[in-house]
């Protein structure tokens, strides 16, 4: 169980990530800092 918890957080922790460059790209983008 504790193992697939670790692969939950760990995937959870990846989206975010993803989500976070993501909006890094469209604010570096927008050109609003």
């Amino acid at each position: 169980m504790n193992e697939c918890c670790g692969l939950v957080q760990a995937e959870i922790q990846r989206i975010s990530r993803s989500d976070r460059s993501d909006r890094d790209k469209a604010y570096a983008e927008a050109g609003d800092g």
